[in-house]
């Protein structure tokens, strides 16, 4: 609607995953330039290249996921959209608009309209910190595979060999297409980055690598957004922010494709219902 009149929308989130949902989105960090090493507090903005000249053009910004935006990021971006036309306006005098679950009355949830009525209910009690406790416990048999084992019996004799499955690695960037969101099949490449680290260190070390890494597992976080047709829940700990139960849980449309395992004998569900 806001494209039909002339606007300019630029939509952005806080996690590349939840940016990928949306139509052109963005990382926060690539959006503003901000510093992730040092909690956002400053921005590698400069106001001659063509990124910030596109920026400067945005009319709209629509940026999600509100609730995991630090305080320290906001103002970052405050400051460079304030920067970009030398604006005494906060953002520069553009319509920001901050994207969260509980603000919206849903119709349908599309991820579970599938799912067994049990199931559905089970998922808003969780997501509203009145879930009852369930007597249920599965109790892991002795000698389940370590992970070494397990890469073993999945990759075999190729362990060592990597094959070619519409990746292509070279030597300055990997080229690939998007698995899921707008971009889904879209050809894309994955640049090698220079990474600083000075933390807990007596020097300054500088390293430029490919900013990717074999993962067997994703956290809570990263799987925002997503679905799975089975989803293993591993806990060694309780969470520890609002609403990473929910999240968690409701990656799978059913409590069948669901399989948890947890150091505590119940699961620690942190809801504060001040801010639903």
């Amino acid at each position: 609607m806001l494209s039909s009149m002339n606007k300019n929308v630029q939509c952005t989130a806080w996690t590349g995953i939840a940016s990928t949902l949306l139509s052109n989105g963005r990382t926060s960090a690539s959006l503003f330039k901000l510093k992730i090493g040092n909690d956002s507090k400053t921005s590698n903005h400069s106001k001659g290249n063509n990124e910030t000249k596109k920026l400067k053009e945005v009319d709209v910004i629509i940026w999600d996921e509100c609730s995991m935006i630090s305080k320290t990021a906001l103002e970052t971006a405050d400051f460079v959209l304030r920067d970009l036309p030398d604006s005494p306006f906060s953002f520069g005098g553009k319509r920001i608009v901050l994207g969260e679950i509980s603000k919206f009355s849903l119709l349908d949830n599309m991820r579970i309209i599938n799912a067994d009525a049990n199931w559905i209910k089970f998922l808003l009690d969780v997501g509203d910190g009145v879930a009852n406790d369930y007597e249920d416990r599965v109790t892991l048999l002795e000698g389940l595979p370590v992970l070494e084992d397990l890469v073993d019996d999945v990759f075999g004799g190729l362990r060592g060999d990597i094959s070619d499955a519409g990746t292509n690695f070279k030597r300055k960037c990997i080229l690939y297409s998007f698995a899921i969101g707008s971009n889904k099949k879209k050809d894309t490449f994955v640049p090698r980055i220079t990474c600083y680290e000075d933390k807990n260190l007596p020097f300054h070390l500088k390293r430029t690598q490919f900013p990717v890494k074999l993962a067997f597992a994703i956290s809570i976080n990263k799987a925002q957004g997503q679905s799975f047709g089975r989803v293993g829940l591993y806990l060694p700990e309780d969470v520890f922010a609002h609403g990473q139960t929910y999240v968690a849980l409701s990656r799978t449309r059913s409590k069948n494709e669901l399989f948890i395992k947890s150091t505590s004998e119940r699961l620690f569900n942190v809801v504060y219902k001040e801010i639903l």
